[in-house]
């Protein structure tokens, strides 16, 4: 008999990212043709069944032929076939938004398990949908772009917001995939194309525009050859039909992309950004800001040149932009040089202290030890201290000891009621009612009645007695109503009616 060996092939896998777990790799996908079935020795003809005859009785003729080999044939078995039917794109993003939303569902519902079970099968729905389709890409955005020329709904479905989240996935996977390909042929142009569309795309509303930010914002996909449509979006912000936000983050990117791959030099970029300060354009300056600011040849200039324009609105932006992006050092240099041109930016050195915590309290000793810029120091406290770890509390603490600014020792109160424990919140408000000056300004004390609703959750005791001592002080009007309240949500009577 022959036996025919089985055979298999392996398909290759598929790396994407995953809504739940990003950088997941599909398994390979195992097809294993049935093995063919042995010949049947019971098929065989009744002769070759029979008993030997005896060698004497054959003839010549028969003794003269060589003896043949007998194989059994059997009839061919019809095997269904195994192969997949090919899928049909626009349905797997349907059944993966509806899998992704029940997923939601039974996560709310603490079903732990069969949520886990049926993410995976997002996850292998995801991986046949990537091997299927080389152009998954350009397929997600022709459904965004018809999802975009309805009349935009806010909020969105949950269903849409689903399906755009989805539609990101297949993208965000795409352009990765795209992009890893090009490094080992050595050529972009199918990343090249698939980040040209999404630019083309991005003007037509809010969700193509939102899309591109999220899928090539910081990202490595721009580069020369998308410089033009990166300078229309500009031009279209310009004109306000298009986001300045969305646009200055395209532009920052593409130069960060640009000096990457070599396309232009820091030198190039920079002398680029310096012609950029005479634009017109938000955008423009915005994004030639951070690229002078991050030079240290440069950052001096630049903000010489931000102070002399004395515009609050680019100070806001470009705090913001050196908080995210800028060297921690570098970014605490930025915001006290323009600390004159901002108002209230504690949650610009909020971002600074949770990327170092340690860094921003160490610029507050600095500053206190040379007992300069206290409007940098209070932010600094509560840039640090208002962290949920409670780590400022020890710089608090030192400013509350040592501070000569009667409002850098307010905001280091206002870390004491939050984070520090009730009897010390207390000693905390005492101490500062100690203070004449303090005392007897209704201003500072109206920042004092107001720390006190962070203590209303504690012995209603511990607020009756500071709000006793607060009444005896100079208190402005819409500070005795914000104090009664207080005390009309924490005593069991309310507020006591003697010395309102």
């Amino acid at each position: 008999m022959s036996q025919r060996e089985s055979s298999g092939s392996r398909k290759s896998t598929v790396l994407f990212l995953v809504c739940l777990a990003a950088g997941v790799i599909v398994g390979a996908i195992c097809v294993w043709p049935e093995p063919a079935l042995e010949a049947n020795a019971a098929t065989a003809a009744p002769a070759e069944r029979e008993a030997p005859q005896d060698p004497s009785s054959a003839t010549a003729e028969d003794q003269q032929q060589p003896a043949m080999d007998r194989v059994a044939v059997t009839a061919p078995v019809a095997r269904p076939n195994r192969a997949a039917p090919p899928l049909a794109f626009e349905e797997c993003v349907a059944k993966l938004c509806e899998m992704g939303l029940r997923t939601a569902e039974l996560a709310e519902e603490d079903e732990v398990e069969a949520a886990q079970e049926l993410n995976e099968q997002v996850r292998e729905l995801l991986g046949q949908v990537m091997e299927q389709f080389a152009d998954a890409g350009e397929r997600s955005l022709a459904m965004l772009v018809e999802m975009s020329g309805g009349p935009e709904l806010e909020p969105r479905p949950a269903l849409d917001n689903t399906k755009l989240g989805v539609l990101q996935l297949l993208l965000q996977a795409e352009l990765t995939r795209r992009n890893q390909l090009a490094d080992i042929v050595e050529d972009r142009s199918r990343v090249d194309a698939l980040a040209q569309a999404m630019l083309d795309s991005m003007p037509i509303g809010s969700a193509t525009a939102q899309m591109g930010e999220r899928c090539l914002h910081q990202a490595p996909y721009l580069r020369l050859t998308h410089e033009p449509s990166v300078l229309h979006l500009l031009t279209l912000a310009s004109e306000e039909q298009f986001p300045r936000d969305i646009a200055t983050k395209l532009l920052m990117t593409l130069w960060d992309n640009m000096l990457a791959a070599g396309e232009r030099s820091s030198d190039e970029l920079s002398q680029l950004a310096m012609l950029k300060l005479d634009s017109g354009d938000p955008s423009e300056i915005v994004a030639a800001c951070r690229q002078l600011l991050a030079d240290a040849r440069y950052r001096a200039v630049v903000l010489s040149w931000m102070r002399d324009q004395k515009s609050q609105e680019l100070a806001i932006d470009i705090a913001a932009l050196a908080a995210k992006e800028l060297h921690v050092k570098d970014a605490l240099e930025v915001l006290r040089e323009l600390s004159p041109l901002l108002q209230g930016t504690r949650g610009t050195y909020m971002t600074l202290g949770i990327r170092s915590p340690h860094a921003v309290a160490e610029a507050y000793r600095k500053h206190l030890a040379a007992n300069n810029h206290p409007d940098v120091r209070g932010e600094l406290i509560m840039g640090v201290g208002m962290l949920p770890d409670a780590v400022g509390l020890p710089v608090a603490e030192l400013a509350l000891a040592n501070d000569p600014s009667p409002e850098v020792r307010i905001q280091a109160m206002y870390v004491f009621t939050v984070h520090a424990a009730p009897e010390a919140a207390e000693r905390a408000v005492n101490q500062l009612l100690d203070d004449p000056v303090i005392a007897n300004d209704s201003l500072r004390l109206g920042s004092i009645v107001l720390a006190l609703q962070n203590l209303e959750q504690g012995d209603p005791n511990r607020i009756a007695r500071l709000a006793a001592r607060l009444k005896s002080l100079p208190l402005a009007d819409y500070s005795r109503i914000a104090l009664k309240a207080i005390l009309d949500r924490c005593l069991p009577g309310g507020a006591p009616t003697g010395g309102d």
